[in-house]
């Protein structure tokens, strides 16, 4: 009998999210030593959830922690990571905003193209799942002598899969940081009105880095939306370039390496596998944020629209495709009704079985959930998971669920020092997340984007309770325990 286990859940189409299930498919296989044969996906219009089998997820850890530890595997990883992030920032820049009034024949092209990109990228994406990372952090602190204590052991190992070099995210904060202070110096205080310059540099900044908030059905950032960052950063008087203030960062973090390196006579293996960690966190983030977090973007809002003049769909009908019937689509095959598509649109539960690809809608997914998906059990008084970064915090919860009716309204009413509570982090969550005065999310893994930006800003965080956004809700008091990845639900408010 199956044994699934929610493993992730997001707002996006079921064309975007059989990427998942494609990577498994062969991809996955062909470097991989071992992929599960079960893995399912319930989408009831637009709101997905993802399942692993329990049992597979542990032999999955086991067997993927010896390609970790392998540098030809690793070597190929990176190589396969950095190609298809190369090519999802290419299609970007290329097309990004240049798709309208296109040919048929290129309109076509440029589809399947950027239906390839995105399986790519979801390929090396799952490769790094957190059922397969989390082993090889209870590997690393195995590999650390017994005369260092627990709690030393997960300093250590949290110090150093902090990476050295600036991701995507921290490079568009030192491109806004210089972005303020050169407007501070052409304005002073007083910023003239959007009518009355240009702000060109918003625009660039908007093209460069606003479809960084775009997962989720979100729209990417305008120069209005700039505009408005700017009249707020702007009062705040930067003194430093925003990259000598990360260059400072970096000799700081670095110091603090070498430190705990000596202190602790941490074994070179140790170093080694904790920079793999750093490395592969690095482009698992990159991934997300310039592969297929983009493109889904660029598909949903500027070639599907103009795909449904040339084929007898609508744009919520072709977002109902799985990739294999989309280039059927596209090559003419019209076998697909309507109202097939339009019942997926209302529920469909999909994806792998026992090594086989099933899918299943409307009133046959309904029975296929109740058989295969476990009930929730909502009478927990303690959360267990596990520890990103460290530290003690006591407050009151702001639930992030990504089926909210406004999801930026409600990043923007989360108090100041609440405790963050989402499925999985994303990179629009950063004004919350900068908020935060501590972070629990469901989803795991020490390579998660929860775990990388709560290492690097230093936020008591615990990551893969499974269950925190269904327990928890806003204006909850608890008291995150994340030096054990423990969080106890208080009395009151």
């Amino acid at each position: 009998m199956k044994e699934l286990e929610l493993a992730w859940e997001a707002i996006q189409e079921i064309f975007d999210t059989e990427a998942n299930i494609q990577a498994y498919l062969g991809p996955i296989q062909s470097f991989c030593s071992y992929a599960e044969s079960t893995y399912l996906i319930k989408i009831a219009e637009r709101k997905v959830a993802a399942y692993y089998d329990r049992h597979e997820m542990e032999v999955a850890g086991d067997k993927r922690l010896l390609d970790f530890l392998s540098p030809d595997w690793l070597r190929v990883f990176k190589e396969k990571s950095r190609k298809a992030i190369a090519d999802s920032i290419k299609f970007k820049s290329r097309y990004y905003g240049q798709n309208d009034d296109l040919s048929k024949d290129e309109l076509f092209r440029r589809v399947r193209n950027l239906a390839r990109i995105h399986i790519d990228s979801f390929v090396v994406f799952q490769a790094c799942q957190p059922q397969y990372s989390a082993k090889l952090e209870l590997h690393i602190i195995d590999l650390l002598p017994d005369t260092i204590s627990a709690e030393d052991k997960v300093e250590i190992v949290t110090t150093l899969f902090l990476p050295l070099e600036a991701n995507y995210l921290v490079r568009e904060e030192i491109a806004w940081g210089n972005l303020v202070k050169k407007m501070q110096g052409k304005f002073g205080g007083s910023l003239p009105t959007l009518g009355g310059y240009d702000f060109v540099e918003l625009e660039n900044h908007a093209r460069e880095y606003g479809l960084l908030n775009t997962a989720d059905g979100l729209s990417p950032w305008t120069k209005n939306d700039l505009y408005k960052r700017l009249q707020g950063d702007s009062t705040d008087r930067v003194v430093l370039s925003a990259e000598a203030v990360f260059n400072t960062k970096r000799e700081e973090l670095r110091k603090k390496h070498e430190n705990v390196i000596k202190r602790y006579r941490v074994p070179k293996e140790v170093e080694r596998l904790c920079r793999v960690i750093a490395e592969i966190g690095q482009l698992r983030l990159s991934i997300r944020t310039e592969g297929w977090m983009p493109l889904q973007y660029i598909r949903r809002t500027e070639l599907f629209p103009q795909l449904v003049q040339y084929v007898p769909y609508s744009q919520i009908q072709l977002e109902a495709c799985r990739y294999q019937e989309l280039l059927n689509i596209l090559d003419g095959n019209y076998l697909l009704t309507s109202d097939e598509l339009e019942e997926r649109e209302r529920l469909v539960f999909f994806g792998i079985l026992d090594g086989k690809e099933v899918l299943w809608s409307g009133d046959e997914a309904e029975k296929m959930i109740n058989e295969l998906v476990p009930e929730f059990d909502q009478k927990i008084t303690e959360i267990k998971g596990q520890p990103a970064m460290r530290g003690r915090v006591t407050g009151v919860c702001h639930v992030l669920k990504w089926d909210a009716d406004d999801p930026s309204k409600e990043i923007e009413s989360m108090p100041d020092g609440a405790i963050l509570v989402a499925g999985q982090t994303r990179p629009q969550l950063m004004p919350a997340i900068r908020k935060a005065s501590a972070i629990i999310t469901d989803e795991g893994g020490i390579m998660s984007h929860a775990a990388i930006v709560s290492r690097e800003l230093g936020k008591p965080c615990v990551i893969g309770t499974k269950v925190a956004t269904h327990v928890l809700k806003s204006g909850d008091r608890v008291e995150v325990n994340a030096d054990q990845g423990v969080i106890k639900i208080l009395e009151g408010k």
